[in-house]
This record gives C-alpha cells, structure tokens and sequence, in this order.
C-alpha cells in the first residue's frame, strides 16, 4: 500500500499541515523531513518510520503496527515461512501475490497498478529481518497504538507483544486498513493528539 492509504483520513485533518511519505511499492520513493513531527503510521510504516524518519519526534500514531513481524520463541508474530512464500512466487507472478495480499488485507481491488517487484521484495525482507522492539521501548515522547480485534494480519496477540497497555487503544471489529474502514475514529484520534501535543 501507498499514500493512498489516507485518502479518507486526510480530509478530515485539514487543520493539520502533513507529508506523506512513499516507500517505493507503486511510486517514487519519499523520506518526509520536518521539525518534530507527530508521525502517523500503518503496519510495517512503523517499523519503517522509527529505521528512516529522522528524531526527535513530537509523538507516534501507530495504525494496525508491530515492532517485529514474524514469529519467534515467546513472540507470536507470523510465520517466518508466510514470507518465504511470498517471496518465492513474487518473481512467478507479482500480479496474483499482490492481489491475494491486499484481498486477504480487506481491498478488493489494489489502488494502484505499477507495483515495481524489486521494491515489494524489499519490503518482505524488510518483514523477515526487522525488530524495532528495542527502538520503541526507548522513545521519549507519547505513543497511541490503534489495533484491529479482527485484523487478518496482526493478531491481537501479536498487538499485545508489540504494545504495552498503556500504549493501546483495540478498535472492536476493526480489520487491516482501519484508516480506509475507520477514517473517522482515526482522524478524531490524530487530531486529539496533533492538537494536544503541538499545543507545547
């Protein structure tokens, strides 16, 4: 998924000025800059965000994330040969992985077409390989984690390993793509935690 992701949340955010970033799926990359930024982001955006997106940082909205990925001894994330596979048949036919992706996700039909293999690939090793636990048990500002009770993706499990209580807030029925199913809760939200933080 790409910045098209927001397209329901951002117009109800007009008050608040924004970057998007791009990670390179179906676009031209881009690494917003900007003096200490709320930072908003969605499933592996976050893990993303705390590798590329420099500090300090204002605060974190994390939609539908996770500090590490797959599975591990005594962390239940997804198994590591889910990936595997994703990757293997991603040179055999990139359309049908991508489809069944965002299918499984909750999107019928993808946003965009264009998907560049090379940087889908990355993404999955990006899955396999990175832990930001460490990272966000260090942070110094606030932290809203939104998760899904019914996330096809990341388990309520899954959320609970990645966020203490204290950080969480579980959206009841809630899928994969909350800010497409859910814009209004995440955007009153956003905007509490925008409007709170940068009023200091």
């Amino acid at each position: 998924m790409g910045p098209e992701i927001w397209c329901h949340v951002q117009g109800r955010l007009s008050g608040h000025p924004h970057l998007q970033a791009d990670l390179g799926f179906s676009g031209t990359p881009f690494t917003p800059v900007a003096c200490l930024p709320v930072v908003i982001t969605h499933s592996l955006g976050l893990m993303w965000a705390l590798h590329n997106i420099p500090r300090p940082w204002a605060g974190l909205v994390a939609i539908n994330g996770f500090t590490r990925f797959t599975q591990t001894s005594g962390f239940p994330g997804v198994a590591p040969s889910v990936l595997a596979r994703m990757q293997s048949r991603l040179s055999e036919n990139m359309p049908e992985v991508v489809a069944l992706f965002l299918q499984r996700c909750g999107i019928e039909t993808p946003f965009a077409g264009g998907f560049v293999a090379s940087k889908l690939g990355d993404g999955l090793a990006w899955l396999s390989e990175w832990d930001a636990r460490a990272q966000l048990s260090t942070v110094n500002f606030p932290v809203l984690a939104l998760c899904g009770t019914a996330d096809p993706i990341v388990s309520v499990a899954h959320s609970c390993a990645c966020f203490p209580e204290s950080m969480r807030v579980m959206v009841e029925g809630g899928g994969h793509v909350l800010p497409l199913t859910h814009a209004p809760l995440i955007a009153l939200h956003v905007d509490e935690i925008c409007t709170r933080l940068w009023k200091h």
